[in-house]
């Protein structure tokens, strides 16, 4: 087995002067972008999406892979840019954004628990209209559960355990055996939660 190169001290001072550099670019780059209102975090994200090839379709789980997170963080960091409206989500094929309900059109749609998930803006603050709407929805057997754009921005967490909690008290309307089943007595994990509102992986940022 041959021995490992060494570096000479002039090839780990070149090293040091480089690291250095990078330091010193993060530290001017996140100096900049505060004083946009945003976080270094949004920052690369949004420059993941804006150089991602003509070619690449812009996934959640795209964003999860150029900034070495895990789904569920890279889907709650999407839904805040979202709600900073400096991103637009458009439904692939195989989710369950923007259902269409009879006459409604829901944000998240879990069909397995006949929940609805809505994401509301500063307008939505004790809307008449949004109170008649749910109560539709429930004669149509569908329960709504309503998070503002302050919940996503600030408190993500939060959100996704609140729709555990409601996804784990809602019964099932069949029988289909989970695709990721949990082990026994450990329930839905806050991921399996995303993946049933088809808001973990699925779906692209545009």
């Amino acid at each position: 087995m041959p021995a490992p190169e060494t570096l000479s001290d002039a090839e780990y001072g070149a090293l040091a002067d480089f690291r250095h550099a990078l330091r010193a670019f993060q530290a001017f780059s996140e100096s900049r972008v505060a004083e946009h209102g945003l976080t270094p975090q949004q920052h690369q994200a949004l420059l993941a999406i804006r150089g991602a090839a003509p070619s690449v379709v812009v996934s959640v789980g795209f964003i999860a892979d150029r900034l070495i997170l895990k789904p569920h963080s890279a889907s709650g960091l999407v839904m805040r840019l979202e709600a900073l409206g400096l991103v637009i989500r458009t439904p692939s094929a195989t989710d369950r954004r923007q259902a269409v309900i009879g006459p409604f059109v829901a944000d998240f749609l879990c069909p397995q628990k006949a929940l609805v998930i809505e994401i509301d803006g500063w307008t939505h603050s004790e809307n008449r209209k949004d109170t008649r709407r749910d109560a539709a929805l429930g004669v149509l057997g569908f329960g709504v559960l309503r998070f503002t754009n302050s919940d996503v921005m600030g408190n993500i967490e939060g959100v996704l355990t609140r729709m555990l909690e409601v996804l784990q008290e809602r019964p099932d309307r069949w029988e289909p055996p989970h695709p990721n089943p949990s082990p026994e007595g450990e329930g839905l994990s806050a991921v399996e939660a995303q993946k049933l509102l088809g808001i973990s992986l699925e779906g692209s940022v545009g």
